[in-house]
């Protein structure tokens, strides 16, 4: 059974397919889908093309996010509250006053705290740290209201979204992908499909190696605020919401497609979480959450096209980043949809990498 032909197809309700979605909708295109934190510096090991990439990503938020709630009434929880990397002791406050040098270098907003500035600026974070990096322009969203208000307002600029059908398989034509063939025994054609399944994607394109990771989550719920900034220290971070949460993350489990939360999981981050901020053990404890990143064998994500797989544009392996990524990514493939060259260099994420 055939439906009918569209310009572009979305695989891939996430974030980064609703961002696709309503990236391509905004240029009055055709198009159907299938269906964080914003903190570069955290996430970069140094300077090179994801920090670009990532820096790009960041930069389209404010705007975005003001957009969004005008067009949409949700608030994504955009907040320019800067993040702290805490140095719990003085190997690790060496190697954050080195970054400190490379990312002033690139002319970021960056500062060394010493052990009585971070007391000073974050007062529950446990006595005895050897510094902290404070990056100013690090900000904060909410991802399930992002990913919320992206796909409301691409409906409203007419992209058509179908809830729960999974695809079975890409289409081919010689070398060019055609479109999909859904579980329902449905075929969808488009001129161009986007693969954006996260770390479902290697199911449909065995070649490339997207793999699910899994990551947990532990929400608290404080009676009086705790931490006003994202607190980053070896195997938890902290992130106050406006709704008096706490989020304690995140795991990284290479345990297959299993996303259930584990107990052990659960105490793990929280007895860490407890160690960095005493306070918390007064707080309730809430719900545990797990989700499966995809991640790629160079932690890097796959974006662009293949020779091999004419009008199949990647935007997948985005790994514990999509958030951050998601308005940038989107605006490349809407430009790779509409023939016209990548708002920024790509050439570093290309699926043609892995051979």
């Amino acid at each position: 059974m055939s439906v009918p032909r569209t310009d572009v197809l979305v695989i891939g309700g996430g974030v980064i397919g609703v961002a696709v979605a309503d990236a391509v909708a905004a240029r009055g295109t055709p198009i159907v889908l299938l269906a964080g934190l914003l903190a570069p510096l955290v996430e970069a090991e140094g300077p090179g093309p994801f920090l670009e990439l990532a820096l790009a990503g960041r930069a389209l938020f404010r705007d975005v996010a003001a957009a969004l709630l005008r067009d949409t009434g949700i608030d994504v929880g955009y907040r320019e509250t800067g993040t702290l990397r805490v140095a719990e002791d003085e190997h690790v406050a060496q190697e954050l006053r080195e970054r400190v040098a490379w990312e002033r270098e690139r002319g970021l907003d960056v500062r060394w705290l010493t052990t009585r500035e971070v007391a000073s600026l974050e007062p529950s974070l446990r006595d005895g740290l050897s510094g902290a990096l404070f990056s100013a322009d690090d900000h904060q969203v909410t991802s399930a209201a992002l990913t919320h208000a992206l796909a409301r307002r691409a409906s409203a600029r007419g992209a058509i979204i179908v809830e729960g059908l999974g695809v079975e398989r890409l289409l081919r034509v010689g070398e060019r992908v055609v479109g999909v063939r859904t579980s329902r025994g449905e075929e969808y054609r488009a001129k161009h499909v986007v693969l954006a399944a996260g770390p479902w994607s290697s199911s449909l394109v065995p070649r490339v190696p997207v793999r699910p990771v899994k990551g947990q989550l532990v929400h608290l719920r404080s009676a009086k605020p705790v931490v006003g900034h994202p607190i980053f220290a070896s195997e938890v971070y902290l992130v106050s919401k406006a709704d008096g949460r706490v989020v304690v993350g995140a795991t990284e489990e290479e345990v297959g497609f299993d996303w259930a939360p584990r107990e052990e999981a659960t105490r793990s981050l929280l007895d860490r979480a407890f160690q960095l901020v005493p306070a918390l053990r007064d707080a309730e404890i809430g719900d545990a959450w797990a989700g499966l990143r995809p991640g790629t064998p160079d932690r890097l994500p796959i974006i662009g096209t293949r020779r091999d797989s004419q009008g199949l544009i990647f935007a997948t392996g985005h790994f514990r980043n999509g958030v951050l990524l998601s308005l940038i990514t989107a605006r490349i493939v809407a430009a790779l949809a509409a023939t016209e060259p990548s708002p920024v260099d790509i050439a570093a994420f290309s699926p043609e990498r892995f051979g």
